[in-house]
């Protein structure tokens, strides 16, 4: 069992120092990081901690059914007919 919990924080250091790297990438061409496919409030909380604010996924809104958003885009009075 520790040498799971071990292995398992290897992967998290791994990947945070991964997402470092993007983020340095990302600096250098002034580029701005959306993170994608964050599900959990923790996810967005680290991200944020790391200095990434912007994210996309099932955090911040469940999918909707193409219906769906065209209607959400008529309230906005945005055509966003999916063609």
């Amino acid at each position: 069992m520790l040498a799971q919990h071990h292995a398992a924080d290897a992967i998290v250091k791994r990947g945070a120092e991964i997402v470092r790297g993007i983020m340095y990438l990302a600096s250098c061409f002034s580029l701005r990081i959306i993170a994608d496919s964050v599900e959990t409030e923790t996810q967005h909380r680290a991200l944020c901690g790391i200095g990434i604010p912007s994210s996309q996924g099932g955090f911040q809104h469940r999918a909707l059914r193409a219906e769906q958003f065209e209607s959400a885009m008529a309230r906005l009075g945005q055509d966003a007919s999916i063609r």
